[in-house]
C-alpha cells in the first residue's frame, strides 16, 4: 500500500491555487516538482523515479508525457538539467516559493470539509468514520462525479443523491454534499476549490499540455443564466434582486428587476 504523505485533497485545491495566480497549465503542477526535487534524497532523479515520489508525496497521478512537458519547462528556466537520462536538480536555483504557506492553507480547507462530514456521517449515519476514511470517500466521489458536483455549486444544478442502493460511502457522501450546497457557506466554498482543482489536473491527460493556452480560440462558450448574471455585476450594482429558496431537490434562484419602473437593456458584443 502506498502511503501519500500529504492529502490528495489538499494537493487539488493547491492546484486551483496556482490557477488563480493566473499560471497556465504547466506552471500549476511546476510547484509539485519543484517540491519533489527539493525532498529528494540525490541531487539526480530518474523520471520514473520523480513520477512516483510525486504521487507519494502528494496523490497526483501525472503522467510521464506530462511530467516531460513540464521538466522542459524548468530546464529552460534553469532550476534543473539533463544529465545521462537523468535529471539534476540545481540546489541553487530551488527558490523556497510559497509552497509550504499554500499547503498548510489548503490544508486548513480541507480539514474543515473532513471534520463536517464525519460529523455528518455520525448524526445520519451513526457511522464512525476516520479522518483517512472520510478523505478517501470523498476523493474517490469527486474523482468520479467532479463535474456534476461543480455545476450544482456554481449554477444551482441539482446533485442527485446516489440511488439507495449504492455503495454506502457514496451514498453517504452524496447526501453529504447536497447538504454543504445548500447551505451554501464556507464549506461550500473549499469543496468548490477543490473540485475545480480535480477538473483542472484532469488536463494532465491532454497528450500535447504545452499546447494548451488560457485563452482557447474558436471555443464556443454557453454561459447558464444565473452565471452571466453575476458576472455583469446586475445585482451587486442594484439593478436586479436575487430571490434564492431552497426545497427538497436543490437550491433555486429567481430574479426580478429592483425597480420594476426601470427598463434593461443588455447589449452583447462579440469581439475578435
Amino acid at each position: 500500500m502506498v502511503v501519500v504523505a500529504e492529502s490528495p485533497l489538499s494537493s487539488l485545491a493547491m492546484v486551483k491555487v496556482n490557477w488563480d495566480r493566473g499560471n497556465d497549465y504547466i506552471d500549476n503542477f511546476v510547484p509539485f516538482v519543484e517540491e519533489a526535487f527539493r525532498r529528494a534524497r540525490h541531487d539526480e532523479v530518474a523520471i520514473e523515479d520523480l513520477q512516483v515520489s510525486i504521487f507519494d508525496l502528494f496523490g497526483l497521478r501525472i503522467p510521464q508525457g506530462a511530467l516531460q512537458t513540464i521538466i522542459r519547462r524548468l530546464v529552460k528556466r534553469g532550476v534543473l538539467k539533463r544529465a545521462q537520462g537523468l535529471i539534476r536538480r540545481l540546489p541553487s536555483k530551488l527558490g523556497d516559493g510559497s509552497f509550504d504557506a499554500d499547503r498548510d492553507h489548503a490544508t486548513r480547507q480541507i480539514a474543515t470539509i473532513v471534520t463536517e462530514l464525519r460529523g455528518f456521517a455520525r448524526a445520519e449515519f451513526d457511522s464512525e468514520w476516520t479522518g483517512e476514511k472520510a478523505e478517501l470517500a470523498l476523493f474517490q466521489f469527486l474523482e468520479r462525479d467532479g463535474s456534476a458536483v461543480l455545476r450544482a455549486l456554481t449554477v444551482g444544478d441539482i446533485l442527485e443523491a446516489p440511488p439507495t442502493g449504492s455503495i454506502r460511502n457514496d451514498y453517504l457522501v452524496g447526501r453529504f454534499i447536497s447538504k454543504v450546497i445548500v447551505a451554501d457557506g464556507a464549506t461550500a466554498t473549499a469543496l468548490e476549490t477543490v473540485v475545480k482543482g480535480a477538473m483542472l489536473v484532469s488536463a494532465l491527460l491532454y497528450p500535447e499540455l504545452g499546447s494548451i493556452q488560457r485563452g482557447l480560440d474558436g471555443l464556443t462558450v454557453y454561459f447558464d443564466t444565473r452565471f452571466l448574471i453575476e458576472a455583469l455585476g446586475l445585482v451587486d450594482e442594484g439593478l436586479l434582486v436575487c430571490e434564492k429558496g431552497h426545497g427538497e431537490r436543490g437550491t433555486a434562484y429567481g430574479y426580478h428587476r429592483a425597480d420594476p419602473t426601470v427598463e434593461l437593456e443588455l447589449e452583447v458584443a462579440s469581439g475578435e
